[in-house]
């Protein structure tokens, strides 16, 4: 996972599409500037006007079509990771391993409905230890039913808190057995990536948005409050 002082890139594509955004910006700083000559605009009024409305749009679609990449990678990104960190322990079986599952899930059912809490919570770390993978599942499956049963019937007194505790912390840890851990890191970076890229477009943005704010204040005959 990304902390937050690893310092985070951005792909070369996202680079560029940003250069795009920086010129765009300069570009369009220059071509206001040419409309004036010691202060004064060198146009009419109008054709002033006109001129000065295609330097705005010109550069607004650079800037909405750069927010709509870095939004689209951040959507994207999040998607991905959220399917990962939500996936069926089930689907992560092979078919031998379903096979043998489906063999012994009457038996771990019945035991996850009988044992006390904490021989139960035992019998999902020692499945956990193990290599069998379809009884992992089975425990974690038919242990979690247990569990929310548990809770949903108020049958949890003062001293059972804890036990109901370490039961669901077990049952997170079994749960993880079956996450791709590899491709949740590669989701995570590519999601850091992605929202980096969007700071950066709002940061080479961020100084226009404010003069443009200032201008309308100030066309507008309201205060800046400085």
């Amino acid at each position: 996972m990304t902390t937050e002082t690893e310092e985070v890139g951005i792909t070369s594509d996202q680079q560029f599409e940003l250069h795009i955004v920086e010129r765009a910006i300069a570009e369009a700083g220059a071509a206001r500037a040419a409309l004036l000559r010691d202060g004064r605009p060198l146009y009419a009024p109008d054709e002033h006007e006109r001129r000065e409305v295609a330097i705005e749009a010109t550069l607004e679609g650079v800037i909405e079509r750069a927010s709509e990449v870095a939004d689209e990678a951040t959507s994207v990104a999040a998607v991905v990771l959220e399917r990962l960190a939500d996936v069926n322990p089930l689907d992560a079986l092979s078919v031998p391993e379903q096979e043998a599952a489906n063999r012994r899930a009457g038996f771990v059912k019945e035991d996850a409905e009988r044992l006390p809490l904490a021989d139960l919570t035992r019998r999902v770390r020692q499945a956990l230890a193990g290599s069998d993978k379809a009884m992992t599942y089975l425990w974690l499956r038919y242990a979690d039913v247990r569990l929310q049963s548990e809770q949903a019937d108020g049958r949890v007194g003062r001293g059972d808190v804890a036990e109901i505790r370490a039961l669901s912390e077990a049952l997170k840890d079994a749960a993880s057995g079956f996450v791709d851990t590899g491709a949740v890191a590669s989701a995570e970076r590519k999601l850091a990536v992605a929202r980096e890229f969007r700071r950066r477009v709002f940061a080479a943005t961020r100084p226009l948005l404010l003069e443009r704010t200032i201008a309308e204040m100030r066309a507008s005959g309201q205060g800046l409050g400085l």
